[in-house]
């Protein structure tokens, strides 16, 4: 019977199909929930200055269409709007330099040869300098100031960017131009650039200022800088003709929009210019409706949400292959998100297309918080994103619809990421309220909305956001119970020790109770330490193991002194079967109980198939063969995640911590060392998550928390009375530091 159940189950979570008829029915629930769409009925069309005999209403919505004139003034308007462009070629900066140093090392020779009896030359290469400055720079100290000079110069104006003079037509000096510089641009006006005559008159000021007491110098540094001074600012043309062509391309047909249901022109009134715009447009619409022919032209709305739906479905799909997988193989999981998404939805088909309700109304943050509380605050963001989009599309894609709920519906998932009691929905009121007011806010300044209107907004975004977290948290106790999921508010509700199965582990059990208090601690601060779920393993540890119940006195923790073992009298075999099936007994209770699928599965897993050494040994020690070493291993499954891993090692800690003699930090260190390279080395974390750098980290939390357990104490002296004795006794025996657990 176990094993049809356990198949059944591989089935139902892996089954590919089922993803697909899943993911088809929520497409087309979705489909189904869009507004519909309206035939077209022809109309007549009046000519300008009659008088209307009926209202001509717009069967549906279309574009007001320009008129050539109007259109051919606005496209030229366009292209007159794109500025030139203009390239700052970087590399010309770097080409001049290296000339510049080329030049200065042909004059060093050129100096050298002077000084060795030659006759100075009227060069230096190609360049023609006066004769005054060739003289002025046989002086090495002199043509050194001036080398720096014009470097200096030359380099600050190329990156200024020199701009040609003969492009300038391009442009009246009153205008401006754009300059790309790499992948950046900006905007200059054409009389600010610096064009060569003035890049000269900039040079010539510079060195005057440089050098205002030394006319040589000045002659010098200007005559040798004005050979490398060039324009870097080049024209481009191709560039600038082609964003022309675009601004001319981009410039819209219409004027404007009439929408469906609107009046063009009412019973008994003038037909205007601007109506028979209205009406021509309206008469093209329908020509192109009717071109399409009328049986496709109602296909295509339904066919584009559709696409939409089936778009959008895709994506959230993808983002779980991609980073959720566990979520993605898991089919109960799927239903539950579709659940979730088209339950948001009917909600608003309810509350906007049958009540007629404010959009704001609208609890539209309900599916962001559900699946935070149920998931993550991350995939509750995607939530909130994919539900805005179909939320949009419901409201017939308004953008202020679509930008409100996705504002809020953002702030609600993450209003809820740290709500771990039900009384704590209040913060989410006061967040989703703030963020509707903001919101809506925004809309209503950039919508000129009238003051009244504004405030009446407001007071339906505060109603909404005081009532959803109300209403989550109704419908969040449905989803728990129907579907394998825990959440935080569940887990602190397991922890109370009032709770039956824990009363009972206390009373009956209370060595494994203590234990597993201990473990508790052990294990959150380890999960804390890698970033696992830290409640969910401590109350997991508390949890784990309560199969000890059927039978506690056949562990020793419960056997208190005096009393005998009871496996003494019991062959190892049978002692490991009693062992072993605290497991089972375990995973039983906690299902009579309710306790969530998340728990069990650790109580499941939190031995895995470790071997009962203890057991072994005695079976080998009378006699037994090693062939029969499998007969004295758990039943498993080995841990499957970071929780139940975690749960492992803090137990087989505690439970080693208390045969330590003398509880020193070196002790404890290698005990805890020792106990999780054997849990590693024979393969029990293999199918968990856990890396060698959350077992260190696991490591040094569980080596913290036992050093400050068993900290130095005071030794009494050693005439000390019976009753400090005792004393000492008792915090060797406090629960924290529980009595020897050989029988695990």
């Amino acid at each position: 019977m176990v094993r049809k159940e356990e198949k059944s189950s591989t089935l139902w979570m892996g089954s590919r199909l089922y993803k697909w008829v899943l993911g088809l029915l929520l497409v087309a629930i979705l489909t189904l929930l869009a507004p519909e769409h309206r035939v077209f009925q022809p109309i007549g069309l009046p000519r300008e200055g009659d008088i209307s005999r009926t209202d001509i209403i717009a069967p549906f919505t279309f574009f007001v269409m320009k008129d050539e004139t109007t259109l051919e003034l606005d496209r030229n308007a366009a292209a007159a709007g794109v500025l030139p462009l203009f390239d700052h070629n970087a590399s010309v900066l770097k080409v001049q330099r290296e000339r510049m140093r080329q030049f200065f090392e042909e004059m060093e020779r050129t100096r050298q040869t002077s000084q060795s009896g030659g006759q100075p030359l009227g060069s230096i290469g190609d360049h023609q300098l006066s004769e005054q400055t060739l003289k002025l720079m046989l002086d090495p100290e002199r043509a050194k100031v001036v080398e720096a000079e014009a470097d200096k110069l030359v380099s600050s104006l190329l990156k200024i960017g020199i701009a040609p003079g003969d492009t300038l037509h391009v442009a009246k000096p009153s205008s401006s131009v754009r300059v790309r510089r790499g992948d950046a641009e900006y905007e200059r006006i054409v009389s600010e650039l610096l064009t060569e005559a003035r890049a000269r008159e900039s040079l010539l000021k510079e060195v005057r200022a440089q050098f205002k007491d030394d006319a040589l110098l000045v002659k010098a540094a200007y005559e040798i800088g004005l050979l490398f001074l060039v324009p870097n600012l080049i024209y481009n043309e191709s560039e600038t003709e082609k964003r022309k062509r675009e601004a001319v391309e981009a410039v819209p047909t219409t004027k404007g929009m009439v929408l469906q249901d609107e009046k063009i022109v009412g019973s008994h009134e003038r037909v205007t210019k601007t109506t028979i715009e209205k009406l021509r447009s309206l008469a093209l619409a329908k020509e192109e409706r009717e071109i399409l022919g009328r049986s496709w032209s109602l296909l295509y709305p339904i066919l584009g949400r559709l696409l939409f739906n089936a778009f959008l479905v895709a994506l959230v799909a993808s983002y779980l292959f991609l980073y959720r997988k566990k979520v993605f193989y898991d089919n109960r999981l799927l239903l539950l998100l579709s659940l979730i998404v088209v339950g948001q939805m009917i909600i608003a088909y309810l509350v906007r297309t049958m009540a007629g309700a404010s959009e704001y109304l609208v609890p539209i943050s309900i599916a962001a918080m559900l699946t935070t509380i149920l998931f993550d605050a991350q995939l509750g963001g995607v939530m909130a994103l994919a539900v805005g989009m179909l939320f949009g599309n419901l409201e017939g894609f308004d953008l202020a619809a679509t930008l409100v709920a996705l504002m809020v519906g953002i702030t609600a998932a993450y209003s809820v990421t740290k709500v771990r009691h039900r009384r704590e929905f209040y913060r989410p009121m006061a967040f989703i309220s703030l963020a509707y007011v903001i919101s809506i806010g925004l809309i209503g300044m950039m919508r000129l909305t009238p003051a009244e209107a504004l405030f009446t907004d407001f007071g339906l975004g505060v109603l909404n956001g005081v009532g959803t977290p109300i209403i989550t948290s109704g419908v969040l106790f449905i989803f728990e119970g129907l579907f394998p999921v825990t959440t935080d508010i569940t887990l602190l509700e397991l922890s109370d020790s009032n709770r039956p199965l824990l009363r009972e582990m206390a009373l009956k059990a209370p060595g494994s109770y203590h234990h597993s208090i201990n473990v508790g601690y052990l294990s959150e601060a380890a999960a804390e330490a890698i970033g696992a779920h830290s409640l969910l393993a401590r109350v997991a540890s508390y949890y784990h193991d309560i199969g000890k119940l059927e039978k506690p006195e056949y562990f020793v923790e419960n056997q208190g002194h005096g009393r005998k073992n009871p496996h003494d009298r019991l062959a190892p075999s049978m002692s490991s079967l009693i062992l072993a099936a605290h497991i089972k007994d375990g995973a039983e209770l906690a299902k009579r109980a309710n306790v969530p699928k998340a728990i069990i599965d650790v109580i499941q897993q939190h031995h895995g198939t470790s071997l009962m050494a203890f057991f072994y040994q005695k079976a080998l020690d009378q006699g037994f063969g090693k062939e029969v070493q499998e007969a004295y291993r758990y039943p498993g499954p080995k841990p499957e995640t970071k929780e139940a891993a975690i749960v492992m090692l803090a137990d087989s800690v505690e439970a080693a911590s208390r045969t330590l003699e003398e509880a020193t930090p070196s002790r404890i260190k290698g005990m805890v060392t020792k106990i999780i390279q054997e849990k590693f080395t024979a393969g029990e974390l293999d199918n968990c998550e856990l890396t060698l750098k959350d077992l260190h980290k696991i490591g040094e939390s569980f080596i913290r928390i036992l050093s400050g357990t068993f900290h130095q104490r005071v030794e009494y002296p050693q005439g000390e009375n019976e009753g400090r004795r005792a004393t000492r006794i008792a915090k060797r025996m406090a629960p924290v530091n529980g009595p020897k657990n050989g029988s695990r």
